[in-house]
């Protein structure tokens, strides 16, 4: 057993060997934080690929954000790198705020996308799932029109909405936790009017190699 809090350790490498960086941003790109945030269900907190159960996640996380400079803003963005099941490019948003003025609650922002639960189809195994935490000195007009109502409407490209802002914003922090599926995912899925998914894994035939006599030429071993 680890203890995230006394343990030292890499968190770069270990957000860059869980792929995070590569699924969002693209190949070669990755940041290091610069601003504390504190994201936590409950005393389960987010840190680096930690396991945080789809039951521990169904109300919205507290959040601390560090006050860096009066006057700016910040913006959270929640992703599921893992969670989308349509045909369209993207991830799926399960929470954004926007514009949260700097020193002041997550609540003082604007929220642009409902919080909702990740949901881990059953059989699709660990989901990534992102905190991710922009900087800005202004205000951010050009924001995605997403519906929060729906699965399908939450989809987005993360490269396009900062290649969107990119002038405005600067990637500042982030913590991922893993999770995986439960009954509060079904329950979840069906009171969205969704039917709940069940996956598996269809495994290659076994690979039977034509048995040859070995030597090809056996000689007695007891002349």
């Amino acid at each position: 057993w680890i203890d995230p809090e006394t343990t030292q350790f890499d968190s770069l490498e270990v957000v860059k060997h869980y792929g995070v960086f590569e699924h969002l941003f693209g190949p070669g790109t990755f940041f290091v934080n610069v601003q504390n945030l504190d994201v936590a269900y409950g005393d389960n907190a987010v840190y680096f690929g930690n396991h945080i159960t789809a039951e521990t996640t169904t109300v919205k996380p507290q959040v601390k954000i560090e006050s860096v400079k009066p006057g700016g803003y910040n913006t959270l963005v929640m992703v599921n790198l893992d969670g989308n099941p349509y045909e369209k490019e993207g991830e799926i948003i399960h929470w954004m705020v926007a514009n949260i003025p700097d020193g002041k609650e997550i609540q003082e922002g604007q929220e642009v996308v409902q919080y909702l639960q990740p949901l881990p189809f059953c059989g699709t195994g660990y989901h990534r799932v992102a905190f991710l935490l922009f900087r800005h000195e202004q205000r951010l007009d050009s924001l995605p029109k997403l519906e929060s109502e729906s699965l399908s409407g939450r989809i987005l490209l993360m490269p396009t909405f900062y290649k969107q802002n990119e002038e405005k914003i600067t990637p500042s922090s982030i913590a991922f936790f893993q999770t995986s599926y439960d009954i509060t995912v079904k329950d979840k899925l069906h009171a969205m009017g969704l039917k709940s998914p069940i996956y598996e894994y269809q495994y290659n035939p076994a690979l039977k190699p034509e048995q040859k006599e070995f030597p090809k030429k056996p000689q007695p071993f007891d002349l």
